[in-house]
């Protein structure tokens, strides 16, 4: 999970110097720095984007097989 999450955050920021803070769907900063809970739900946001890729890919994976099985 760690490893995930390290992974992700140098993306954005790189993201965030290139594109602004104005892109879609990302919140504005805050000058104040982040209470507990904003790393909570941050984290539950991140995870839950994770749980979500995961089920498309296999929804895919799925989806797949059975047009190779039709033969489209």
């Amino acid at each position: 999970l760690l490893l995930l999450l390290a992974e992700r955050f140098p993306r954005r920021r790189a993201e965030q110097g290139r594109w602004g803070s104005g892109t879609a769907g990302e919140r504005p900063r805050r000058d104040d720095p982040p209470l507990s809970i904003d790393l909570t739900f941050h984290l539950l946001r991140t995870l839950l984007e994770l749980a979500r890729t995961q089920s498309q890919r296999e929804r895919a994976e799925q989806n797949r097989i059975i047009f190779d099985s039709v033969g489209k």
